[in-house]
């Protein structure tokens, strides 16, 4: 004897029914996909042709298979990069001093502890709290931090250059002047 299946659409129908029904929907969904991945994107080709649409170039390959199929490689045509000294927006340090005691600089905070992003002066004593050493803090500006940042020579730590707080989870600070 089957169990009865009670619960919406499949309330009179056996439990057996109701999987073969499944199981026939899932045949459908899979053969209607497969069959939607067998047609060219770009009309009729054959072959290995290069076809361009706008800025897109696609290769296509025959697949060695029983069933027809295309296999498509889509890649971006490649553009000129521009370098990353125009595309820095001009908000790096405007004066910056660096002696062998300390290291001064007017600029914009990079650790977000400003929220108005003006131009503020800082002096700071030219030691690293990583590593311990003296005089090997150097002013560096690039891609990552626009608004420049005072760098360890020994350790490669990162400060900013208003507040002097590391780059890191657990900030360390340079020590004022």
């Amino acid at each position: 004897m089957s169990r009865r299946f009670s619960i919406g659409y499949f309330q009179n129908l056996d439990m057996e029914a109701v999987l073969i029904t499944r199981r026939l929907i899932m045949a459908v969904v899979v053969v209607a996909c497969m069959v939607v991945s067998f047609v060219p994107i770009f009309g009729e080709i054959s072959g290995s042709k290069n076809v361009d649409a706008t800025k897109i170039t696609a290769k296509v390959f025959k697949t060695p298979s029983v069933h027809a199929s295309y296999f498509y490689v889509v890649k971006k045509k490649k553009t000129k990069k521009k370098s990353s000294k125009s595309i820095l927006p001009n908000v790096g340090a405007t004066h910056v001093k660096v002696t062998s005691q300390y290291v001064e600089s007017t600029a914009r905070c990079s650790c977000s502890l400003h929220k108005d992003y003006k131009l503020h002066s800082e002096q700071f004593k030219n030691y690293c709290p990583y590593c311990k050493k003296s005089g090997k803090l150097k002013y560096e500006r690039g891609s990552s931090c626009p608004e420049g940042m005072w760098v360890c020579s020994s350790c490669d730590a990162d400060f900013c250059l208003v507040h002097g707080k590391s780059h890191v989870k657990k900030a360390k600070y340079l020590i004022k002047a």
